[in-house]
This record gives C-alpha cells, sequence and structure tokens, in this order.
C-alpha cells in the first residue's frame, strides 16, 4: 500500500474551516488554482473537496492519503485568533473525511497554545489520527517552548507522529502578520520534542525552494545523524523551482533513505523544471511529467530524481495506522 502522507485540504467558506482574505488573494493560492484549473471558476470547501477526492481517486499508483487538517492560532490566553490565522481547517472535518472515505486517512492539527491542548490531543488520537500537522510560522508554535513538553509526552505515549514544516515557507502567510514568526521553521527548534521521544517528520527535508532562501539543510542533516527518532517526507520536490535540482541530487545521495516518507504537498503545484537534469535522469523526468493524475506524477517523478522506493515502506511504519481488521474466518 502506498501512502501520500501529506496532502493539503482547506476549508474556504466557514464550512471545515476558513482562509483569510490575504490568503485568498497571494500568488500562492492563485497559482494553486491555476495549476488545479480552478483559477476562473467558482472555488469554496465543495470544490476543494470535489477535486480532492477525484484526484485520490482516479490515482493508479497512491492507495491512500493522509488529508492535513491545520490549526488556528491561539493568543496569550490561549484562545483562538481569527485575526492572525490565514488558513484553517478544522480537525472534525477532516476526522469525517476519513471515516465516510476509504482512501482518506485523518493527518490531525492540534496548537500546544491552545487551552484544551492535551484533550484534543486525545481527542484526535481518538478520531483514529496518522500524525499531528504543524506549521510553526502560520501557527505561531515556537517547537523549542520548554511548555510544551506534556504536550511531546503525550504525543510519544500516543504514538502518534508529528509533522511539522521546517525551512523556508512562501505559501501560508505568517501568524498575525509578524516577520519574526519564520525564525520557529528552524530546524533546530526541533531538538525539544526529538528529546522527549517524539517521532518528528520534518516536512520537504529542509530544503530551500528559491536561490535566496536560507539554507539549513547541512544543519537538518547532522540534526538527522543524531537522531533516530527524526525523519522528513519529500513532499514539495516537484515544485515548478529550476534552482532545486542541485539540492536534491545532494539530498538523495546524503538523506539516510530509511529515514524519508512519501508525501506531495498536493494542491501544491507538480510541475518541476527540467533545468539542472541531465542524460536519461532528464529524460525519465520529462516522462514522468507526462503523466496525467497530480498524485501519480509526484511519484514517478519521486522516483525518477532517484529517491528510493524505501519511502513507501517507511511511510506505513512510521504513521500511526488503524489496525487492520482480521480475515474472517471460512
Amino acid at each position: 500500500m502506498i501512502i501520500d502522507c501529506h496532502v493539503h485540504f482547506a476549508g474556504i467558506d466557514g464550512v471545515g474551516g476558513y482562509i483569510s482574505r490575504k490568503f485568498k488573494w497571494s500568488p500562492s493560492f492563485l497559482m494553486m488554482r491555476h495549476f488545479t484549473g480552478h483559477l476562473f471558476k467558482k472555488i469554496d470547501t465543495q470544490a476543494v473537496l470535489n477535486h480532492l477526492l477525484e484526484t485520490l481517486n482516479r490515482a493508479e499508483k497512491v492507495d491512500r492519503a493522509v488529508f492535513l487538517a491545520l490549526d488556528e492560532v491561539y493568543d496569550a490566553e490561549g484562545n483562538p485568533s481569527a485575526q492572525g490565522t490565514h488558513l484553517h481547517a478544522a480537525n472534525d472535518f477532516v476526522a469525517g473525511l476519513a471515516r465516510d472515505h476509504e482512501k482518506v486517512l485523518f493527518g490531525a492539527s492540534v496548537n500546544p497554545n491552545r487551552k484544551d491542548a492535551l484533550d484534543e490531543l486525545d481527542r484526535v488520537a481518538e478520531m483514529g489520527a496518522v500524525l499531528v500537522k504543524w506549521l510553526p510560522s502560520a501557527q505561531g508554535i515556537d517547537c523549542a517552548d520548554t511548555r510544551f513538553v506534556p504536550f511531546y509526552r503525550k504525543l510519544a505515549d500516543l504514538g502518534l507522529p508529528l509533522l511539522p514544516h521546517v525551512g523556508a515557507e512562501h505559501t501560508i502567510p505568517v501568524a498575525w502578520g509578524r516577520r519574526d514568526m519564520k525564525d520557529l521553521n528552524h530546524p533546530a527548534r526541533l531538538e525539544l520534542p526529538l528529546d522527549q521521544g517524539v517521532k518528528v517528520v520534518a516536512a520537504h527535508c529542509c530544503l530551500p525552494v528559491f536561490w535566496w532562501d536560507p539554507n539549513h539543510s547541512a544543519e537538518f542533516l547532522s540534526l538527522m545523524l543524531s537522531y533516530r527518532n527524526l525523519y522528513a517526507d519529500v513532499s514539495a520536490m516537484t515544485l515548478p523551482s529550476g534552482f532545486r535540482a542541485r539540492t536534491i541530487k545532494r539530498m538523495v545521495g546524503e538523506f539516510p533513505p530509511d529515514r524519508l516518507l512519501f508525501g506531495s504537498d498536493y494542491p501544491i503545484p507538480v510541475n518541476p523544471s527540467l533545468r539542472g537534469w541531465k542524460g536519461e535522469q532528464r529524460e525519465r523526468i520529462k516522462r514522468a511529467k507526462a503523466v496525467a493524475n497530480p498524485m501519480d506524477r509526484n511519484l514517478e517523478l519521486l522516483l525518477a530524481m532517484g529517491f528510493s522506493e524505501q519511502m513507501f515502506a517507511t511511510t506505513r511504519q512510521v504513521l500511526r495506522l488503524p489496525a487492520e481488521p482480521a480475515p474472517a474466518e471460512a
């Protein structure tokens, strides 16, 4: 079974969540609408949901996908802050999708700044969450905050992996519009949850997207070699960024293949540049780009780029998957 561990859901119109006006008109959101064929169409929660489910159900290589919730930003008193939040995808709504659709898995999101964080963590685990997603800069979460130690210990006890965004972020605006929030995506802040025994899956392998982004990949690799419970997913490797080819080649050669999970970051565009790829590898990538289904295309592109099929098994091992039903007796 092949599982895509990183697919984003967005509630648009108050159904299942909401997005801010700033995010709605951002270049990244408009780009996603363009690449999914919705630039000039009505966009609401149902349209988003229909597109994601149709893409997943038509995939021939990808069997299941983790749809990710994203919790709100919370103020100093632990109350939700709609003024600081740019994207909210509600746990209850995404959990309902997983109940109603066999190919969907529930990726929860619990902001540890909320008053009831520990109770909410228990609740999403009961609802079948396979991981907990954070985007620190967009949610105002400092992974190194020692107040979160009880939260981390409960994550470890529940066997729920943490999927935090690490490195440069260009999609969802920062919480409260504060530029210093970008510092929260630094890989060194992961040491505290790692020390508490949490299985941490760093989204996007901490790679820069553009040449002007700070590059912390060497620091991240050092951290990965120091902690056996640190993993990374390969989502967003197939973005249309010609700059990334050299960095991805180095990563394929240096990162432990048994510590990488398969993901797409869909509906982020799956359309890599051919720049920087040569010879037979370039031809393989060119053929993979012709695959119609974007989730299958992402898979084929990653293999063409040199990523190992080991990532499929590692994904199954790390996620907190529901137990398979016992076969019926004859």
